[in-house]
């Protein structure tokens, strides 16, 4: 099952650490430019201009780590699903969700 989602906020990575704790997830950190992401975002239409921009700015890449992350401006689409796939066929077993869910029940503890 592939998810796509953007964690805007600590609390949102929370919720989504317990709802996939029972499965095995490989977490992707999807990194871009802010230049090319507000092309895209002109580009689509149907964005606000900046939105990316004030995500990143919020801290959206700082909630967990990632078990693979990859810079979408620096390769074409198929590219980057290639590389995703190699890495997830080469992934460590310890993986970020098990470690961060881990950390989380620390933390209510």
């Amino acid at each position: 099952m592939i998810v796509e989602h953007v964690i805007e906020h600590q609390s949102w990575y929370d919720d989504i650490l317990q709802l996939l704790s029972p499965f095995d997830v490989f977490y992707v950190g999807i990194h871009c430019l802010i230049e090319e992401l507000e092309r895209r975002e002109r580009q689509r239409g149907d964005r606000r201009i900046g939105e990316g921009r004030s995500h990143i700015e919020d801290g959206i890449h700082t909630w967990g780590p990632y078990d693979f992350e990859l810079d979408s401006s620096a390769q074409r689409v198929k590219d980057s699903a290639k590389m995703i796939i190699e890495a997830y066929y080469h992934r460590n077993a310890n993986n970020a969700f098990k470690n961060g869910f881990e950390d989380l029940i620390t933390k209510c503890e």
